[in-house]
């Protein structure tokens, strides 16, 4: 039997390790998230959002396409080796002079059962306009992908800051909406008390009792709102739903990022539809290359050696030279009409790609241009409802305080707190619409 003191030295052994083991699964999935800022939260979505690694594997194997298709400008090289058995040669008619029979027709036959061949061929397209145009539409279908992850990531980005600020709006309004249950809580006490003195009528202690009742409706839907944004992070960033999640920042009723520029970059999606008018433009010279001849290079350097029986030797005698250059030029002459129909249809893909290029330029113009007059008008509201909204919290306080001392009646705090509170929505409301719009504006500077 073991000793007691090396039981428990390979019980704390083996406890060590698994939890070693532990510590190290939960690595890979973590289940306490801290986002200390909005780069923190678009620089972890970058890293770990799912569909964006799906769009970055596309554009990879995009760009190794577009170096396959560059292979047209090299010759294409190959090695062959070949066993023909001529089970039976072909027989030619020749005159019998040739075999001392004047005046008679001989059936001979010439060459030998086995064949062996032996060599290397390389072949070049001289005149090919389709091949290089092909090559040049694979690059800009690499091109078209690689702005396809950019549209994603300005749409990512967007997202992601939209879900993030509203998060951070969801949670000062539950810290405001704490405070304001607090007062209600302390005017419907006191309310209580009056009204058991008959200082206050029923309707009076209602309307108290209704107003900590919406606060504390608020305060479900606000913790809703951000359970919610939680959520849709935790999609974005591929956690799982499990991982708790921690905001250090708070929202600011000042400039949320000093210096903002509001020059936007060009929407994403403008190039998107310019590289999709490049393939359309392609795609017509494409269709146009079937009517140009094509002109390739064949030539073969090998060894041929022939046998009556199935062996193969290696010398240098047995083997007898074999090679030839040939050039091979085909030029369309007739297919139907097949061409010109193509070309026709590629024309008009042309036309209306060319059409959805000028009409996404001019939407994102116009949308641009309305997002950030609605920043500034909305910005606007914010600066005159944080006002009212702080002017209304001082006033709610300061009838309270003459409530409580018995200088004012219960009608006139409640009217205050019902003022306050509508402030209150006015304001949270102005500040979530700012922050929507400014998530937009963000996702599109560098």
């Amino acid at each position: 039997m073991l000793p007691n003191s090396l039981k428990k030295s390979i019980l704390f052994l083996f406890v060590s390790l698994a939890g070693l083991m532990f510590v190290r699964a939960q690595e890979s999935t973590p289940t306490f998230l801290v986002i200390q800022s909005l780069e923190d939260a678009w620089d972890y979505a970058h890293k770990h959002n799912p569909n964006l690694q799906q769009y970055q594997l596309q554009q990879r194997k995009a760009e190794a396409d577009y170096k396959a298709a560059q292979a047209y400008k090299l010759p294409q090289i190959s090695g062959s080796f070949s066993l023909q058995n001529n089970t039976s040669l072909a027989t030619t008619p020749l005159p019998g002079e040739i075999f001392g029979q004047p005046g008679e027709t001989v059936d001979a036959q010439f060459g030998q059962q086995y064949t062996y061949n032996a060599g290397i061929t390389i072949s070049k397209n001289l005149l090919d306009q389709k091949s290089r145009l092909q090559a040049k539409m694979t690059q800009q279908n690499s091109l078209y992908l690689s702005q396809q992850t950019v549209v994603f990531e300005q749409a990512l980005k967007e997202q992601v800051a939209l879900y993030y600020y509203t998060a951070l709006v969801a949670e000062k309004a539950l810290r405001i909406s704490q405070q304001d249950l607090r007062l209600a809580d302390s005017i419907a006490t006191i309310s209580k008390q009056k009204r058991e003195e008959g200082l206050i009528d029923q309707l009076a202690l209602n309307q108290s009792l209704i107003n900590r009742n919406n606060i504390s409706q608020n305060i479900i839907q606000y913790e809703s709102l951000l359970d919610q944004c939680q959520q849709e992070l935790r999609k974005l960033w591929g956690t799982s739903f499990s991982t708790d999640l921690k905001f250090t920042e708070e929202v600011k009723n000042t400039l949320p990022v000093l210096g903002l520029s509001m020059d936007m970059q060009t929407d994403a999606s403008v190039k998107l539809s310019e590289i999709e008018l490049e393939q359309a433009d392609i795609q017509v010279n494409m269709e146009k290359a079937a009517y140009l001849p094509t002109l390739t290079i064949n030539s073969y350097w090998g060894k041929q050696q022939f046998r009556d029986d199935f062996g193969l030797s290696f010398s240098n005698s047995a083997w007898n030279d074999y090679s030839y250059i040939s050039f091979g030029l085909q030029v369309p002459i007739f297919n139907g009409f097949a061409t010109k129909n193509k070309v026709k249809a590629a024309k008009i893909e042309r036309d209306i790609a060319y059409q959805e290029w000028v009409d996404t330029r001019r939407t994102s113009e116009i949308e641009d241009t309305f997002l950030l007059e609605e920043y500034q008008r909305s910005w606007s509201l914010l600066t005159t409802s944080y006002e009212n909204y702080q002017l209304f919290e001082t006033n709610s306080v300061l009838t309270f305080q003459k409530y409580e001392e018995g200088l004012l009646s219960l009608d006139a705090s409640l009217k205050a707190f019902e003022d306050y509170l509508q402030s209150e929505n006015s304001y949270l409301n102005n500040l979530s619409t700012l922050y929507s719009h400014y998530a937009s504006i963000i996702s599109r500077n560098p």
